[in-house]
């Protein structure tokens, strides 16, 4: 590869798959962040899952940056000793983008930066290459999106995300409309993704889609119930109980199917997070929640059920598609996911336009016949995972970045 890279930020995103990427094919200058262990790390009796996820890949480790001042903007956030809270993360990622910036001078390294840690990094004319991972879709369609929602479902939303588009706890982050702009390329996981920039103005030719890959592989499906014993159809809802999640959508779909369809079919939401009008619907629905649940908890639901649903209006890509998708389960989603950017067999899934209630009920009516004849196989749907695996998404960035630099 011609050219190396500094990559920067906080946390485990995706797993530290962009900075891995860079790192086969010796195209990793540096990776900052606020904390990371070598990998042996996870090793040791002592660690827990919270530190276990931030050991880096193999080798990697001697690469990293450890930004102090937005390690102690982290403690201070998870101590809580500012009410400012937003605040204190939007200064967590300044200081490594300012650090980012700094490496890639020194080195004359180019910048490979997630969204929202750019503003010092892409500042100034100083001749580096300037690559951005947008993560999350843009606001001036997803307000238009909620927006009009809202406006046709008041009565079901309690939590209106619109307003709250811009902000990040106490901090303004309108910047992030912007940021594009500074970035001389830009990589997303969906095509939705890639229409959010467009839609502020951004050239298609400038952006690259680049789908995420699940770590794992195919999830104890040896364990998983037969789902061909003449029981009930089981479908199951993961995520936050919010507006952007479309699980108003979900609802007001269950409630208006037809009686048949109810007696043989049963709706489980799993949510941390639940707007209290949405809560107040599922309850009229008759359908199961659960509040909190352990990892296991949630593997054996997945394994227990037999259709996956997530009808987000707003979505970078849903990765939690995958992990269902690995215990076997059929898919349901939107056209404003990740789930037509995935490799799958058109066995596997039923993508509809989101917010579309005819097309959600028209979804659940087939898949529930598919499940009456025996046609969902999730041994078969299962194997998709392999095609969707984090080395294809490695894979894909390295091309990318190959192509980008010409």
């Amino acid at each position: 590869m011609a050219s190396r890279w500094v990559v920067g930020f906080n946390g485990a995103r995706d797993q530290y798959q962009v900075p891995l990427a860079l790192y086969e094919i010796d195209g990793l200058c540096a990776f900052v962040t606020d904390l990371a262990f070598p990998s042996w790390f996870k090793k040791l009796p002592v660690v827990g899952n919270f530190l276990a996820r931030r050991c880096l890949p193999p080798g990697m480790f001697f690469k990293t940056h450890i930004c102090w001042r937005a390690l102690i903007y982290q403690i201070n956030h998870y101590l809580k000793v500012s009410k400012r809270r937003g605040q204190l993360l939007k200064q967590v990622d300044r200081a490594i983008s300012i650090k980012c910036k700094a490496i890639a001078l020194r080195h004359s390294a180019n910048l490979f930066m997630y969204s929202y840690y750019t503003s010092d990094a892409f500042s100034g004319g100083n001749g580096l290459k300037k690559v951005m991972f947008q993560v999350h879709p843009l606001g001036g369609l997803v307000s238009e999106l909620l927006r009009r929602d809202y406006e046709k479902y008041t009565q079901y939303i309690g939590w209106y995300e619109e307003e709250d588009e811009n902000k990040l706890g106490d901090a303004d982050v309108s910047f992030l409309s912007q940021e594009w702009q500074s970035a001389d390329f830009i990589v997303c996981a969906s095509e939705f993704t890639k229409r959010t920039l467009v839609y502020e103005g951004c050239s298609p030719d400038k952006v690259s889609v680049v789908p995420y890959g699940l770590a794992a592989s195919v999830g104890h499906i040896e364990c998983r119930i037969n789902v061909s014993d003449g029981g009930k159809c089981r479908f199951l809802f993961v995520g936050q109980g919010v507006q952007r999640k479309g699980l108003h959508h979900l609802l007001i779909s269950w409630r208006s199917m037809s009686e048949s369809f109810l007696d043989k079919s049963e709706l489980i939401i799993v949510s941390r997070r639940l707007d209290p009008k949405m809560a107040e619907l599922a309850n009229e629905c008759e359908v199961s929640i659960i509040s909190g649940v352990s990892d296991q908890g949630l593997q054996q639901l997945y394994l227990d059920s037999d259709v996956f649903i997530l009808p987000s209006l707003v979505e970078g890509f849903g990765l939690v598609l995958l992990e269902a998708l690995s215990y076997g389960c059929f898919l349901i989603s939107t056209n404003n996911t990740g789930l037509q950017d995935m490799r799958l067999t058109e066995d596997s899934y039923i993508c509809f336009d989101a917010g579309s209630i005819s097309q959600l009920m028209g979804a659940l009516n087939s898949t529930y016949s598919k499940f009456s004849a025996g046609l969902i196989h999730p041994h078969s749907i299962a194997k998709n995972v392999l095609k969707n695996q984090a080395v294809h998404f490695r894979k894909s960035i390295q091309s990318v970045m190959r192509g980008y630099e010409g």
